[in-house]
């Protein structure tokens, strides 16, 4: 028992240290062997940096690396449709519409097992029946108002 609580601690300290180890302090690329580049980190600049691989590089040039071999990025916008009231409300709606297609699936499964756990109680049958009719006409009354709403807007601002 044991040995199997040892090997325990040693495998999570292993995988929770890593490879940090081996990082050797530098000021220059130069000072690095094997292909490893000097990094620094940005909060800490007068501190010599680390050895370590090369970043992966990016498709979208959002990193670069300037004349210190310090890396400066700049920050994405999550919301990639826009920054303006109409595109971050369309977020919003697609957001909430996926959460409730989400929560139907999960009433029309909790009706269904009611119904089938039922054991012939007429009660149970009943009331797994009216959850999962509930359900559905709870997400179709959903469903038809975004399309109601959706038609309405676009024919008041002329989008097709």
């Amino acid at each position: 028992m044991k040995k199997i609580f040892l090997t325990t601690i040693l495998a999570a300290a292993f995988f929770l240290v890593g490879s940090d180890l081996a990082l050797a302090s530098c000021t220059s690329s130069a000072q690095c062997s094997g292909g490893q580049i000097c990094r620094f980190n940005s909060s800490k600049p007068d501190e010599p940096g680390e050895c370590g691989l090369p970043l992966a590089p990016k498709t979208d040039n959002s990193c670069k690396l300037n004349d210190d071999g310090r890396e400066i990025c700049s920050l994405e916008n999550p919301l990639s449709s826009g920054t303006d009231i109409p595109s971050i409300i369309s977020v919003v709606i697609k957001t909430a519409l996926g959460i409730i297609g989400g929560l139907t699936l999960l009433m029309l499964v909790w009706g269904g097992f009611q119904w089938l756990t039922s054991a012939g109680n007429s009660d149970k049958v009943h009331a797994g029946t009216q959850t999962m009719i509930w359900a559905v006409i709870g997400v179709v009354l959903v469903f038809a108002s975004y399309i109601l709403l959706s038609t309405f807007t676009s024919y008041l601002t002329g989008a097709k």
